[in-house]
């Protein structure tokens, strides 16, 4: 059974992404005055604070530009050694892949506009492997409207301990894929 993580809002920059009983909660933040860097907080439910999983450097205030990231702490690294573009597979989709810090790698791809998907990479791509997770961004009514529906993330319980780098890694992908940069 896959957890269901809802976006509050359609944006990328300021959202929250959380499970329906808020026990996983990351807080994604964008200051008006600080556009040029993006931060991914999770809430720790045992303390009740929380914890920064990773900055994104975006390209001064181009929001859909990440060009650098960095996680737990560490250097910035560049947004494209983080999240490296990979050829194409056997159906012709590019895929990029991320490493998670515990020796398991990650692909995104995009088979279509409407949905991003997760492949766990580690052991090499099979053709006919699910994904482990699958991204829906939102929907508006008469495509300009209201949202009528929002974005969410269903997640595979096998790659919960992978979780801070799937949503800072889906950030970066979605904002290319957004921009058509990809």
């Amino acid at each position: 059974m896959s957890l269901q993580l809802t976006l509050t809002t359609a944006s990328l920059h300021n959202v929250v992404i959380a499970n329906e009983a808020d026990t996983i909660y990351f807080d994604i933040i964008t200051p008006e005055w600080e556009t040029h860097l993006t931060t991914v907080r999770r809430l720790n439910t045992i303390t009740r604070s929380f914890d920064v999983v990773g900055n994104i450097r975006n390209l001064g205030d181009k929001l859909d530009q990440p060009i650098a990231v960095s996680v737990y702490g560490r250097e910035f690294v560049p947004a494209d050694d983080f999240l490296q573009r990979v050829g194409g597979s056997a159906s012709g989709i590019s895929q990029w892949r991320f490493l998670d810090g515990e020796g398991g790698s990650y692909a995104w791809s995009a088979p279509t506009h409407h949905q991003v998907e997760l492949f766990n990479v580690s052991d090499g791509m099979d053709a006919g492997r699910s994904p482990v997770a699958v991204f829906h961004p939102h929907k508006r009514y008469l495509r300009v409207g209201m949202i009528s529906h929002h974005a969410h993330l269903e997640v595979d319980p096998s790659i919960m301990d992978s979780l801070d780098m799937v949503i800072v890694s889906l950030l970066v992908f979605e904002r290319r894929h957004r921009a058509g940069s990809l």
